[in-house]
């Protein structure tokens, strides 16, 4: 992600943010599943804040491939322009590599966090 970051940076297609860490732990329990669900959805709320086509989430500790902008660029130019609007593109697993279209992160960031007790948000983003 940094070298995308130094590569891309001066791109106005881009746009790199970073939410402050926070303290690892383990998933499973109840309450850091749902506290889990409450940081993806804090995350949504920021980025809103700003102009952008799409928003990308991705997990902290997440390595992206060698060429990933590039790719991730000409699967989002597909899926547009074969399904014209899409709610998401989903490019990698988990909570990793969802493009969410600005005018579908609200509803978004609204299904997880009704879900967030149940399910976390990657699971809840498949519902």
């Amino acid at each position: 992600f940094g070298e995308a970051k130094n590569t891309h940076e001066a791109d106005a297609r881009f746009r790199f943010s970073r939410l402050g860490a926070g303290r690892r732990r383990l998933l499973g329990a109840a309450g850091k599943t749902a506290k889990q669900a409450r940081d993806v959805s804090a995350a949504l709320r920021i980025a809103l804040r700003s102009e952008f086509a799409y928003a990308l989430l991705l997990e902290d500790d997440w390595v992206a491939c060698h060429g990933f902008l590039g790719g991730l660029l000409t699967a989002t130019a597909r899926a547009a322009a074969v399904h014209g609007r899409f709610s998401a593109l989903r490019v990698s697993y988990g909570l990793n590599g969802i493009v969410v279209p600005r005018d579908r992160v609200a509803s978004l960031r609204e299904h997880v966090d009704r879900r967030a007790a149940a399910k976390p948000p990657d699971l809840a983003f498949t519902e």
